[in-house]
């Protein structure tokens, strides 16, 4: 049986927050505040970028431990994130990210810090 997950959602400080990442072994996350603290920490990440602009906010840093996945669309990043400027929902820059490709990245970010 696995344990049931935790969330912590709203209920730690930056501060701890930062701890928390600090130990992770992986991050994955969309474009966002934690995802880039995470970065701040040293811990590998992978980030999925839709509309926003992955040249502009994306992962500086060594791009074998901080990896971005989005997808090649004409009409991103477009910058809107309330509703999907084509009228598509959900947003096709996100659909277009496989479970199949996060999977592979997590696995590659995984062996980069196991050393494997």
């Amino acid at each position: 049986m696995q344990p049931a997950p935790l969330t912590l959602a709203g209920a730690t400080s930056i501060g701890q927050l930062a701890a928390l990442l600090a130990r992770a072994r992986v991050v994955l996350g969309v474009d966002s505040g934690p995802l880039h603290l995470a970065v701040s920490q040293g811990t590998p990440s992978l980030h999925l970028f839709g509309p926003s602009d992955a040249r502009r906010f994306g992962a500086w840093g060594d791009p074998r431990r901080h990896q971005v996945l989005q997808a090649e669309l004409w009409c991103r990043p477009c910058g809107v994130f309330a509703a999907c400027p084509r009228q598509l929902a959900p947003p096709e820059c996100m659909q277009r990210i496989s479970v199949a490709q996060v999977l592979a990245a997590m696995q590659e970010l995984g062996q980069e810090v196991s050393g494997g």
